[in-house]
């Protein structure tokens, strides 16, 4: 059933899509995305005066033969980011035709493999049962199979707080310094 998440023909119409971050992050690991701080990249954002202790490497000879005054280069820092996905599985979700919870699935697959396709990492937390349990992260297109089985192993059960498992969430990354977007469906 894991196929019928997203079958070829929506992910054709899906590949023409690419989510992209309109704000600048802030995360702990290297990745795809500007951030306010400086870093490595290939990117050179400006130059500061040279204090002892900066890295002798980093010092702009070029500039030192111009102007005299020691420099040093800095660059745009890229980050990575999380995408959480909230998934509420509660016993509420099982009604409708098809079920709410299956369109659940199907939103998540979709955001999920735009995720997981455009280097970004996924985690997905499932409300159920009151309690909001968080997978571990998955990255890239291999992890697309496994981010579908997980999504097609749900059940409606239980109750389930959106708010406070959403909530809960919302703390989580920021207390790890993990720049994170989520999606609470």
């Amino acid at each position: 059933m894991a196929d019928t998440l997203l079958d070829p023909a929506f992910v054709r119409s899906l590949e023409g899509l690419r989510v992209a971050l309109r704000r600048r992050v802030q995360g702990t690991r290297a990745g795809d995305h500007r951030t306010h701080r400086r870093g490595l990249s290939v990117e050179f954002a400006e130059h500061r005066p040279y204090t002892p202790g900066d890295d002798p490497r980093r010092i702009d000879w070029n500039a030192y033969a111009r102007l005299g005054d020691l420099v040093v280069r800095l660059f745009v820092a890229e980050e990575d980011v999380t995408v959480h996905l909230l998934v509420d599985s509660s016993a509420s979700m099982g009604f409708g035709a098809p079920p709410k919870l299956r369109r659940a699935q199907h939103l998540a697959a979709a955001l999920g493999y735009l995720a997981l396709t455009g280097s970004e990492r996924v985690a997905l937390s499932v409300s159920a049962d009151g309690l909001a349990r968080p997978s571990a992260p998955l990255r890239g297109r291999p992890a697309v199979p496994r981010l579908l089985a997980q999504l097609d192993a749900l059940a409606p059960r239980g109750e389930a707080p959106l708010d406070n498992a959403a909530l809960r969430l919302l703390a989580g990354p920021s207390a790890s310094g993990e720049a994170a977007l989520i999606a609470g469906i």
